[in-house]
């Protein structure tokens, strides 16, 4: 056997390194929570932004906003991801099929949720956004030698770059409806 076929072979039965994860100690009730999607009258409508050091960062015409009923099951998984940040908590599959999903409207991040049931939820959207920034870059050095061609010090000389970068920010609130029947007005908006 040549030896990079051995060691080929050898990488390929090393386990990989695998995230840490977390589980919520209760059972996801999808029957229970399946019914809190059952047609109401309340009305939840609002926008959702990303504040970017004082500007305002909307999700893009058409971006999903997610509706999930704010079940103990959702409580107990939102605790853990908070209490074990870095690790991933696992959720009962079923669980991301149990929300309202509508879209913005506009370029200001509205968005409408129409005939809920009174009670808590928890709206969630994607904002992204490409921005501009300047760096400063070291891009030579200035050195001084002194007669027997010695160097004595160098003084850095720097360049300003131009980039371009992406942001993508996950944005998320809470709403209860009190009683049947309600019109909420919501921001979601998370800060840097």
């Amino acid at each position: 056997m040549r030896w990079s076929t051995l060691v080929f072979t050898l990488l390929l039965c090393l386990p990989l390194a695998a995230q840490e994860s977390v589980r919520p100690s209760g059972d996801f009730r999808y029957h229970e929570t399946l019914q809190l999607l059952d047609d109401g009258d309340g009305v939840v409508r609002g926008t959702a932004f990303f504040d970017d050091k004082g500007r305002r960062r909307y999700p893009k015409v058409g971006e999903w906003v997610i509706l999930t009923p704010l079940t103990e099951y959702y409580e107990e998984c939102l605790s853990l991801a908070k209490a074990h940040p870095g690790k991933v908590v696992e959720i009962d599959p079923r669980a991301s099929s149990v929300a309202y999903v509508t879209r913005t409207i506009d370029d200001q991040g509205h968005f409408l949720f129409i005939r809920l049931k009174p009670g808590r939820y928890l709206i969630s959207s994607k904002v992204d956004w490409v921005g501009r920034g300047t760096e400063r870059v070291e891009v030579a050095r200035n050195v001084t030698y002194n007669w027997y061609g010695v160097p004595l010090g160098s003084v850095p000389l720097y360049e300003k770059r131009d980039f371009v970068y992406r942001d993508i920010r996950q944005v998320t609130g809470r709403v209860v409806l009190p009683t049947p029947g309600d019109i909420i007005e919501v921001e979601i908006c998370e800060a840097d």
